[in-house]
């Protein structure tokens, strides 16, 4: 089935390349996480905040208090974005990383996010309106509003699916529209719902495995970075394997 094979495919350019993808990942979060600190330690604020909330009442200003969060919004977005690029280059134009940093495309970063805030924006009334959907059946029936709600719900993210192949085009500065991307796209249903199974599989499976190990104080906290990181990179390799395969007609091996 390709749609196995797909996912098969994702998951072994992971393994197979782990160190990579450990290097891609790693460095940008850790450059992250440090910018992260710099932000809080010039806004005069307790480090606790970072962990979900603080023993004391925090002295600051609302305003303060979102610039801070906002801040930290952009620097997580794009490092998100930042390894999504390298990842998507390394694998379809073998970019390898020279040096400690992965490359810095700011312009293939810049087009992702655009591409991405059109995926969002094109995703936003349909989810909006599927969730007043699940709420006005709950008061029907909450077992009608369960199969329609996942019946709809699931249809959307086949749909973002076809869509996203225009992602790994603007790492690569391909132009591609929706359209297109519909176009290249069709016949891909099948094999994406089976893909996504699998990876909601594995999702569930490495989360549980990581939770046995997290009352382990240090085993635990690494257990949870590398599920994080593992997870992550397998989901940018479904996209970059989608883009291989129904637009660049790769084969899969």
């Amino acid at each position: 089935m390709i749609g196995w094979q797909i996912f098969r495919h994702s998951l072994s350019m992971v393994l197979r390349n782990f160190g990579r993808a450990l290097h891609i990942y790693a460095v940008p979060w850790l450059i992250a996480v440090a910018a992260v600190f710099l932000v809080v330690l010039a806004a005069g604020l307790p480090f606790d905040m970072l962990g979900g909330g603080v023993a004391e009442p925090v002295d600051a200003s609302t305003a303060k208090l979102v610039l801070v969060f906002f801040a930290m919004f952009v620097i997580i977005v794009l490092t998100s974005l930042w390894i999504a690029v390298a990842w998507h280059r390394y694998v379809l134009l073998e970019e390898t990383p020279q040096g400690v940093m992965p490359p810095i495309h700011q312009d293939r970063i810049a087009a992702y996010f655009g591409r991405g805030l059109l995926l969002f924006l094109a995703f936003l009334i349909p989810g909006a309106i599927l969730a007043f959907l699940i709420a006005t059946l709950v008061q029907i029936s909450v077992g009608s509003a369960i199969f329609f709600g996942a019946i709809l719900g699931f249809a959307l993210a086949v749909l973002f699916y076809r869509l996203s192949v225009i992602l790994p085009a603007a790492a690569l500065g391909k132009k591609m529209s929706f359209s297109d991307a519909l176009e290249t796209t069709k016949g891909a249903t099948g094999p994406i719902v089976v893909a996504g199974i699998c990876f909601l599989i594995l999702q569930i499976v490495t989360n549980f495995a990581a939770s046995l190990l997290a009352f382990i104080p240090l085993v635990g906290f690494l257990a949870s970075i590398l599920t994080a990181m593992f997870l992550t990179m397998v989901g940018i390799s479904i996209l970059t394997t989608l883009y291989g395969v129904y637009v660049e007609k790769r084969e899969l091996s």
